[in-house]
């Protein structure tokens, strides 16, 4: 999903669904300036996902 432009609600949807998901093993959201409250949701679907072995968040733009 690289230069997608994720929003937080995008990446809310995608956190949900990783919640659910038994099956993915890597996700690489590269180059989408994902916020800290998107990320926020990505860390707590990892609280739940048993399969994800690599979230890939590169080139970030850092929070001012």
């Amino acid at each position: 999903m690289h230069y997608y432009g994720t929003s937080t609600e995008h990446a809310q949807a995608i956190a949900e669904a990783l919640g659910k998901n038994r099956s993915l093993k890597a996700l690489h959201l590269g180059m989408n300036n994902i916020s800290d409250e998107g990320l926020m949701h990505l860390a707590g679907a990892l609280t739940t996902n048993q399969t994800l072995l690599t979230l890939d968040v590169p080139q970030r733009k850092p929070a001012l």
